[in-house]
């Protein structure tokens, strides 16, 4: 039989729940599994049902501080209204005398979000025995004695067989196993379940005031407002259930509100974009937004770049995070891993888990990188996770990207499409009523266009030219705020103040026989021969593979070019270990090509990259392929074997001149470093680093100093030159190898962020109640149910009691040296001074190098950033003021943080160079790209590069 309290049938009169129940029960036994219930609920079992002989009531959990006592007529009896609030006196009264009863037996699920509801009704003569199963709470809407918009569902059966037996086994197991009878308060009291809400039930034994009734009628007026504004009863009762949990107590209030918002936008539209300012703690709040989903039944999967496993990994059960009570559970696989094969690499669940879960909540933390719709990555989390294999299945995906957008409007629009599984029209049966994103989208892109043409322009102008519906979608699905904003609505917070930078403009000169830099550019204008074969080859067939190689290879060509000069900006040593490799490659390709001639020894010719420039090259051409209407990948190879070039002589003269130019300047290059390890050379740009760090810890108390690199081998010579140089306690951290002064070396860098950062690493983000506990801490320390000790008092603790944590305090690490490994995710506010050694090109990248210390909860009053450009010659290769003023309206769009010096009307390239890097603004590319686009001269080596603004 189905009860839907709506639905009456000539063979179903009682298709209510509750009049089903009065209809068929007498004087049994009755077992009652709700999530939730009402007062009213319980008076009616008092005055209907009460001829039962034996109550047993497993509840969800009601558990609330002394401070959310208001929310006690929301919980417990679902209606504010005027006549339910008048009458509530009397139905409390008849509910209490309900629960007094000693045959009435309540237990407790506190730990776990209970779903279940179920009425069991076991008769005296085992005769008429009844179960119902399905959405019905023991709330007044749930047992359909008042009218509710709530769809309910319900199976109702007298069953003498093996379904009621399993259902009477399995509330058996919940009642004995799972539920509790005790309470546990925030002072540490306890408490029997049913006294508990006997108490709680009895505060609502008051005469309503004039005063009381004038906000009743108020409420009735307005209610529908307020509705919207603040949801309905039962979702206050669901987020009851989160606000209990410590990682949401220990949220910001902009965070907890924050966390609402992402939790309706989820529910509504099945996604949401947490796109707060870097260093406002978007890790805590998507956590907190978990937890939620966790406990309302969903598997969470969080997807993010490699180097910030460990950074999520650490909140995860038995880490022994500040959230371990709260048992956040969820399942982390890696950017990377979406593609065939990848997501069964690991000991936990397949992908057909995830494919499979009915409820599936994905985070896709650093959301920016899956921006383009055209890749392969982000094509297989549509097809293969995404897509449902039943209509049924409920997937929500919530991105987290302090930058989401980084080039064009379009890296919005295929964030709001993973939300929509793609399709274009996704949001069109929704209030948003967008018919198609592409449109929409496209729209604004043209009306950007038009303005950054503009002579005069304003970002307000602009803003005001975007499409309503385009305002819109980005309210409803994105939650961004400021520093400025936050402060505005909450006061003033714990923001460090930023001190202007400092900018060191050094340009690469002097490395042995190359006296300036356009002798350094004039020696890497090679062909590049090697990394093209493809170019020597005529009239083979087919020709589509042909192109495709050559095109593959050109690509290639233009991304060796780049890397040669984003590792010259970054280090001499870093710089000279890449042309190595380039002169190594061509000589081997020369040696095949002899060996070919010679013997007709067919073999082909491959790239030879390391791992680390292969990751460069394929970061890099995605940072290019984002600016491109039709962009170019380097695709999968077609290797070309040495027997199918036709131009096997021209291939190999070419070779031999690029060889030639290589070998000089490898020699420049090593009489460089010979005189550099004899002391006869200097690197002024390492001297000038050493100086900052010098100054800094001689003058601050603060020694912390947090050095970034793209280049892991630039990182570990600037470690092993400051230890040769007398640095104290130094270390470096890449993606693949860490070391610290001190012995250290392995993959773990963790260990070393402890030491750097304990305040932050320690003290703020471990779980140290069980410590406090096992010394019996005095109460004075704690405040309600939350431990809240100093950290002077700390200190004090961890000397006498944790020898292991101590040993990390007594050995700290003050000059950290890291690649972009650190530049997402991480908390390092113990810091004060970020030092960027060469500018990354991505502009999102410096945004997220500084915020690691430019966070909220910083124990310093100022921060600062220390920033090495290639030289001021530099401002001949860049006209960056229209590009900064463009790239600032499209973060404006979406309320990225930006500093008020954009207004600045100076434009001298130092003050310009300083605003984009405090804003992130500066794109590296615009110059790289240049370099890289210049002709590739197939006859002569004579020409040399011309760099021309951009």
């Amino acid at each position: 039989m189905l009860l839907d309290n709506k639905t009456k049938t000539d063979d179903n009169e009682h298709y209510k729940v509750f009049d089903f129940i009065k209809a068929n029960t007498e004087n049994g036994s009755l077992d009652l599994v709700t999530g939730y219930f009402t007062i009213n609920a319980l008076a009616l079992m008092k005055d209907h049902i009460n001829s039962v002989e034996k109550f047993r009531l497993i509840l969800g959990n009601l558990m609330q501080e002394e401070s959310q006592i208001n929310k006690v007529i929301d919980l417990l009896n679902g209606d504010t209204g005027i006549s339910s609030t008048l009458s509530l006196s009397t139905s409390a009264q008849k509910a209490v005398a309900f629960l007094q009863q000693d045959k009435v037996s309540v237990k407790n699920i506190q730990k776990n979000f209970c779903h279940a509801k179920t009425y069991l009704y076991t008769d005296k003569t085992k005769t008429k025995n009844y179960f119902i199963v399905g959405s019905s709470n023991l709330t007044d809407a749930g047992l359909g004695i008042k009218d509710s918009s709530n769809i309910e569902l319900n199976i109702a059966k007298h069953d003498y067989e093996d379904e009621f037996k399993n259902l009477k086994k399995w509330f058996q197991e919940q009642w004995e196993k799972v539920a509790s009878e005790i309470i546990e308060l925030p002072n540490k009291n306890q408490i029997e379940v049913k006294q508990y809400i006997i108490e709680l039930i009895k505060k609502l034994y008051k005469e309503y005031t004039p005063h009381d009734l004038y906000f009743k009628v108020l409420y009735e007026m307005f209610k529908d407002d307020i509705m919207e504004l603040s949801g309905d009863a039962e979702f206050k009762r669901e987020i009851a259930h989160l606000e209990e949990t410590v990682i949401y107590k220990s949220l910001f209030p902009y965070q907890q509100k924050g966390a609402i918002s992402l939790i309706k936008m989820l529910q509504k539209y099945n996604g949401a974009i947490l796109a707060d300012a870097v260093g406002l703690g978007k890790t805590w709040t998507a956590l907190a937004v978990m937890k939620y989903f966790e406990l309302k039944g969903y598997t969470v999967l969080l997807l993010c770049p490699k180097k910030l496993a460990n950074n999520w990994q650490q909140y995860k059960i038995g880490q022994q995070s500040r959230f371990e009570k709260d048992e956040i559970d969820f399942y982390i696989r890696y950017h990377t891993d979406l593609q065939e094969g990848r997501f069964d690499c690991y000991n936990d669940k397949t992908l057909r888990y995830f494919k499979t879960r009915p409820k599936l909540l994905i985070v896709i933390d650093e959301s920016h990188n899956l921006r383009n719709d055209k890749s392969s990555r982000y094509k297989f989390l549509i097809n293969e996770i995404l897509l449902p294999e039943n209509k049924s299945r409920d997937v929500k995906v919530m991105h987290l990207s302090a930058t989401p957008i980084n080039n064009k409007l379009m890296d919005i629009r295929n964030q709001f499409k993973l939300m929509t599984k793609g399709l274009d029209d996704g949001f069109k049966q929704t209030d948003l009523e967008i018919e198609s994103l592409e449109n929409i989208f496209k729209t604004a892109q043209k009306d950007f266009s038009e303005w950054a043409n503009l002579d005069d322009r304003k970002i307000a102008d602009f803003i005001a030219k975007l499409p309503k519906k385009f305002e819109k979608l980005t309210d409803a699905l994105i939650v961004a705020r400021t520093r400025k904003l936050i402060e505005g609505e909450f006061g003033e917070m714990n923001f460090p103040k930023k001190e202007n930078p400092i900018n060191e403009f050094i340009t690469p000169e002097n490395i042995g026989d190359l006296k300036s830099f356009d002798d350094i550019l004039s020696a890497i204008s090679v062909n590049l021969t090697a990394y093209r074969p493809a170019d020597y080859i005529k009239d083979i067939q087919p020709k589509s593979v042909l192109e495709d190689e050559k095109q593959r290879q050109k690509f290639l060509v233009k991304m060796m070019y780049i890397l040669l000069i984003k590792r010259l900006e970054s280090s001499w040593f870093s710089f000279k270990s890449t042309v190595e490799n380039i002169l190594n490659h061509h000589i081997n390709a020369l040696n095949k090509i002899n060996q070919y001639i010679q013997s007709k020894t067919d073999s082909v010719i491959e790239d030879d990259l390391t791992e680390e420039e292969q990751e460069e090259i394929d970061e890099t051409a995605a940072e290019i392929n984002s600016e491109t209407e039709e962009p170019i990948t380097l695709g999968k190879k077609q290797p070309i074997p040495l027997s199918a070039i036709t131009q096997i002589d021209l291939f190999k003269r070419h070779l031999e001149a690029d060889i030639k130019k290589l070998s000089k300047l490898k020699t420049s290059l090593d009489k460089y470093e010979a005189d550099f390890n004899a002391k006869k050379a200097q690197d002024e740009k390492l001297n000038k680093l050493i100086e900052h760090i010098t100054n800094k810890q001689k003058k601050s108390d603060n020694k912390k100093v947090l050095v970034f690199t793209v280049f892991k081998d630039t990182a570990k010579f600037l470690y092993d030159e400051l230890k040769k140089r007398g640095i104290p306690n130094v270390a470096f951290v890449s993606g693949s190898i860490s070391e610290t002064f001190d012995g250290y070396s392995g993959d773990k860098f963790e260990p070393i962020l402890e030491r750097f950062a304990p305040f932050t690493k320690l003290y703020n983000e471990k779980d140290w109640s069980d410590l406090y506990e096992k010394i019996n801490l005095s109460d004075d320390y704690r405040e309600a149910d939350k431990w809240k000790v100093p950290y002077k008092k700390w200190l004090e603790i961890i000397k006498q009691h944790d020898k292991d944590t101590q040993y990390k305090i007594d050995n700290p690490i003050d000059v950290l040296i890291a690649t972009d490994c650190l530049s997402e995710g991480q908390n390092l506010q113990d810091c004060d001074t970020v030092v960027n050694y060469d500018i990354h090109w991505n502009p999102v990248r410096l945004i997220q190098r500084m915020g690691r210390i430019d966070r909220i909860g910083s124990p310093n009053k100022t921060i600062r950033g220390i920033n090495f450009w290639p030289g001021k010659n530099y401002e001949d290769y860049l006209n960056l003021k229209s590009r900064v003023e463009n790239r600032m309206a499209l973060m404006t769009v979406v309320g990225t943080e930006l500093d008020d010096k954009m207004t600045t009307t100076d434009e001298s390239f130092a003050d310009i160079a300083q605003i984009c890097l405090d804003n992130g603004l500066l794109n590296r590319g615009d110059f790289i790209i240049q370099i890289a686009s210049m002709p590739i001269y197939e006859k002569g080596m004579t020409n040399t590069l011309k760099i021309t603004q951009v």
